[in-house]
């Protein structure tokens, strides 16, 4: 028995974030707070600027941007912050961030065996409390169902560069539904497939799952 193996649906670009020009990088660092306005320093415990300790329950953590010397930017220059694509031949052009996905557009649609190449990485359910929109997204649901289908959509969660597949579909469970939609990154591979002996007929085979095209990266010119 071993683990199945994973292959990438998904480029990971290479950015490099620049504050005038200097490379700078992101990393979680502790505040006092729900905000950026208080950094806290971190030895053995807790502290602010100026010394006065703060206990652990009161620290959260934000991506903050730091330059190579270990300066933190503040929020004003991070809104200055330029995003490069760093291409094959080693060129870079300026691009900016995905948006937030607004609203969840199936790209096609695929038959569910299909999607059993997916490997899972977070799952939502989608729904709506008002019973005219429900009665439409239930004879949407019919139809899937009826026909054993999966929708596939592209998502991003914004600000910055990564991107999923998103994979919709209802599921009915006691007499109620709900439409769901599974995050994914990554698909199956399996490295141990056995010949099928001579004398047998090949059992139904697993369909093979064709993707829509991802959305490119846009650049800032």
């Amino acid at each position: 028995m071993k683990k199945v193996s994973a292959d990438s649906l998904v480029p990971v670009p290479i950015i490099e974030q620049r504050f005038k020009d200097t490379l700078v990088h992101s990393e979680l660092a502790p505040f006092l707070g729900k905000t950026k306005a208080e950094p806290l320093n971190v030895e053995a415990v807790y502290t602010k600027q100026d010394g006065e300790k703060v206990a652990a329950d009161k620290v959260q953590r934000h991506y903050a941007y730091f330059t190579p010397e270990g300066k933190m930017l503040s929020d004003d220059e991070e809104k200055k912050l330029e995003f490069w694509l760093v291409k094959e031949d080693g060129s870079s052009e300026q691009v900016r961030p995905f948006e937030r996905t607004a609203s969840i557009e199936v790209q096609k649609t695929v038959s569910l065996a299909s999607i059993d190449t997916m490997l899972e990485e977070s799952t939502y359910e989608l729904y709506h409390d008002d019973e005219a929109v429900q009665r439409l997204l239930y004879e949407e649901a019919e139809y899937f169902l009826q026909n054993d289908w999966a929708g596939i959509a592209l998502f991003t969660w914004g600000r910055g560069f990564k991107q999923f597949y998103a994979i919709v579909r209802p599921l009915v469970i006691e007499g109620k539904f709900v439409w769901v939609m599974t995050l994914s990154q990554t698909a199956k591979k399996y490295l141990h497939l056995m010949p099928v002996p001579g004398e047998k007929v090949p059992a139904k085979e697993l369909p093979t799952l064709e993707l829509p095209q991802l959305e490119a990266i846009i650049t800032t010119r």
